[in-house]
């Protein structure tokens, strides 16, 4: 997990104090740093927080990124109220950003506890909202989880489908991390569905992406590299 740079804390104290009220700035700049990883620092931001809000707006944001972030840091709610909160709210608007976020933590939250069949039916409304924006980030997490759950499901066919999906929206969007994972997971794809002349070439494309991938998963990418040949 990255840790919070100091400084960085420090100026977020003196813009917002300690309990101050939320409000959308606030809100979007837990935002950022659940976009630069920083999971742990954007939990305590969101725990933090008064929960006196002035508009539904603020508030269904604060109940995505409380679910979000608890999520991400594996401090797992008790109940879906939050993101059943937010979802509501999402539904009755144009922010399908949003949506298709509430949906897939939704979906993470079902996953997470072993229920593929909600995960996935929730997985595919996020991906129908996702499709509506361009946003290149969404799409490509909702597709790699659409792979992850259809591998542990024994659907190989639809877990190389979205593989492809994702490395598209990773190669679009210039992400290395993204692309080294979307291409371990085309290969695992076609390893499961026996096609190993499809695994040689994906896995090939592994070998100099070692240095974008997080250094825990190195020997599974070794390990692939290694059943191409």
């Amino acid at each position: 997990m990255k840790k919070f740079p100091f400084i960085l804390s420090i100026a977020i104290f003196l813009t917002y104090g300690c309990g101050s009220t939320p409000d959308a700035k606030h809100l979007a700049m837990v935002d950022s740093l659940v976009v630069d990883e920083l999971y742990d620092s954007a939990y305590q931001e969101i725990l933090g927080m008064e929960t006196h809000f002035e508009n539904g707006e603020d508030k269904a944001h604060y109940q995505l990124l409380l679910t979000q972030t608890s999520y991400l840091t594996d401090n797992t709610l008790s109940t879906d109220e939050a993101i059943d909160n937010a979802i509501s709210y999402y539904e009755k608007g144009s922010d399908m950003c949003k949506l298709a976020d509430a949906y897939y933590y939704k979906a993470a939250c079902w996953h997470e506890r072993g229920d593929l069949s909600k995960a996935i039916r929730y997985y595919k409304k996020a991906e129908e909202a996702a499709q509506k924006t361009q946003d290149l980030r969404l799409l490509y997490k909702i597709s790699e989880s659409i792979v992850r759950i259809n591998h542990q499901s024994g659907n190989y066919t639809l877990q190389a489908d979205y593989a492809r999906k994702a490395l598209g929206y990773a190669l679009a969007s210039g992400n290395k991390n993204w692309t080294a994972y979307a291409y371990f997971n085309l290969s695992k794809a076609f390893q499961n569905l026996h096609c190993y002349d499809s695994l040689a070439v994906y896995a090939k494309e592994l070998v100099p992406r070692l240095n974008d991938i997080y250094p825990e998963d190195l020997p599974h990418f070794l390990s692939m590299i290694d059943r191409k040949s």
